[in-house]
């Protein structure tokens, strides 16, 4: 028995030049030399068992590199989510900050043109009322814009029930009337007041029971 270690290499040409059973190849076997003193067959074995150790190890670092893939797959999608989440969320907050502003521009408006019509005896009247109307208009077109900035950034869904107007809250006095911006649902028996913003998934009127016996 030799002591001599041999390598993979080593062993797999030993085994082919035994296969032939040629002399000339056992000139060139790197185990001429031990022929006698050694059982091929048990290095070959060992070498199936260590090649076999070292595939069931790959396999398994495999599976621990696609597990963690996955995992880090799996966290990363969670964020982009929670990312996307607040992301649309400052959004909606910044917008409804705007839309805040706006409704009380509009109040103040109203408010100046009707106390205006009111007295139609005030000098340059009409020029006054063109141009609160005019403030008016642009107020409703910046709303709209930041109704449909939200709409289109934060990916919501439309609401075609929900609608804009402007509806008499009270008087001042008997000839001037509080007129208010508000939104109503057209989806209502009454046209009630709306505070989904135009988001069909805030609305919360379709999940009432509105039976009314038709």
């Amino acid at each position: 028995m030799t002591d001599k270690k041999y390598t993979d290499e080593e062993i797999k040409k030993a085994l082919e030049c035994c296969r032939t059973l040629d002399a000339e190849a056992c000139e060139e076997c790197p185990a001429e030399s031990d022929c006698l003193h050694i059982d091929l067959n048990e290095l070959a074995l060992d070498l199936i068992n260590r090649q076999q150790a070292e595939i069931e190890r790959l396999q398994k670092a495999g599976e621990e590199a696609v597990s963690c893939f996955n995992r880090m797959n799996s966290l990363y999608t969670i964020k982009c989510m929670e990312l996307k989440v607040a992301e649309a969320q400052a959004i909606k907050e910044f917008a409804e900050s705007i839309k805040a502003e706006i409704r009380e521009a509009l109040k103040s408006n109203y408010k100046a043109k009707f106390e205006i019509m009111a007295k139609p005896n005030v000098d340059m009247a009409d020029e006054f009322i063109s141009y609160r109307e005019g403030k008016i208009a642009a107020l409703r077109g910046i709303d709209d814009f930041v109704d449909t900035l939200i709409s289109s950034e934060t990916k919501t869904e439309k609401c075609d029930c929900f609608c804009k107007e402007q509806r008499i809250k009270g008087w001042l006095d008997s000839n001037t009337p509080i007129i208010e911006p508000i939104t109503v649902c057209n989806g209502t028996r009454e046209r009630d007041e709306c505070t989904c913003g135009g988001d069909k998934s805030k609305c919360d009127f379709y999940a009432k029971d509105y039976s009314y016996g038709y």
